[in-house]
């Protein structure tokens, strides 16, 4: 069986050892979907380049797959997104109330994911310790993004969106760091510390993540939901610190309900953030985020640039590649071909 597998495994073992019922089958509906296993594969590589043995990575792996798709159900429910993974989100086919239990139960039974027979108590306390710490900071920058979208009297700003970023995204990358430097026997202190180091790359995910919402395909029920949501994403916070003078309109676009949202209003913010700079920039950003990755060990920085490229590399129209040396942007977003034609279309229109 392959390393994910064993985690898909583990995750399900100790969901089912918790409880009985739907609510079992509930929770373990977004683990069988599957997904791309980052956090159980920075798990194992950076692990493996500490000398852990694979085997004794499983539980650790399996605690932070379960922490994101804990973290994942919850998010759905608050930013009201439908499809997920090309499935129906837990909250749309069982309601609010279950998907609320069902993301309780999986971030609870993340630590007895770790209370397992291959640690001894004190690693099992320290991983679950860092589980617990990581989680906090996630809800917090959870909180600061909702207070970004939903507060009139907060600005929003490139400063604040990396703020959220780093709490809502970074520490779930920041965990399987930490955890995997536990189990192969770091000290705690130094294990939080190579865990910090990653905090970038999840700023780096999230404006990813951002990017192809509004120009990719996120696997979702169509494209600018971030629009539809009233999120505040790296793409609106640079238009915003950029031109100012737009906040009037785009804030009115950003707190219509999600149902009277217009396909002309995800297409006029996507255009305004070309012709603004901000995609462009955004990708800058996330360039800049790669090259804060700052790891002593060299075998750990090479797997965390290695996981950035790839989240780089995955950027709609190449925009990971599309920084000159001098650190300007030279390259706008390539909308993705069932975009183009609709936008281009409106583009006189959109932007006059």
């Amino acid at each position: 069986m392959t390393f994910l597998g064993r985690v898909s495994e583990r995750s399900q073992a100790v969901v089912r050892a918790a409880v009985e019922g739907p609510l079992a089958s509930i929770a373990l509906e977004p683990l069988l979907l599957g997904g791309k296993g980052i956090r159980a594969r920075i798990v194992r590589e950076v692990g493996t380049a500490l000398a852990a043995p694979e085997g004794r990575l499983v539980s650790a792996a399996a605690a932070a797959e379960l922490l994101h798709n804990a973290s994942l159900i919850h998010d759905d429910v608050q930013d009201g997104d439908t499809v997920r993974r090309g499935h129906p989100t837990v909250w749309a086919t069982h309601g609010v109330a279950q998907a609320i239990n069902a993301g309780d139960l999986l971030m609870m039974v993340s630590v007895a994911a770790v209370d397992c027979p291959e640690y001894d108590p004190a690693l099992s306390w320290s991983l679950a310790r860092a589980a617990m710490r990581r989680s906090a900071a996630t809800v917090g920058g959870q909180a600061l993004e909702l207070a970004l979208s939903h507060h009139a009297d907060i600005v929003p700003s490139m400063a604040l969106y990396l703020r959220a970023a780093i709490g809502k995204t970074g520490h779930f990358f920041a965990l399987p760091v930490e955890m995997a430097a536990l189990v192969a026997g770091a000290s705690p202190t130094h294990a939080e510390a190579l865990g910090d180091a990653a905090l970038p790359l999840g700023v780096l995910y999230q404006i990813a993540d951002d990017l192809i919402d509004l120009y990719g395909d996120k696997g979702r029920d169509a494209q600018g939901n971030d629009i539809k949501e009233g999120k505040v994403s790296a793409l609106v916070a640079l238009h915003l610190d950029r031109r100012p003078h737009d906040r009037s309109w785009l804030t009115a676009v950003l707190r219509k309900p999600r149902e009277q949202t217009s396909a002309h209003d995800v297409e006029r913010a996507a255009l305004a953030f070309m012709a603004s700079g901000a995609a462009a920039h955004a990708a800058l950003e996330a360039v800049h985020q790669r090259s804060a990755i700052a790891v002593s060990d060299p075998a750990v920085r090479d797997v965390l640039l290695a996981v950035a490229d790839q989240l780089l590399a995955a950027l709609p129209g190449g925009l990971g590649h599309a920084v000159a040396p001098n650190d300007t942007a030279v390259a706008a977003v390539a909308p993705s071909p069932g975009h183009t034609g609709a936008l281009a279309v409106a583009a006189e229109r959109c932007l006059s």
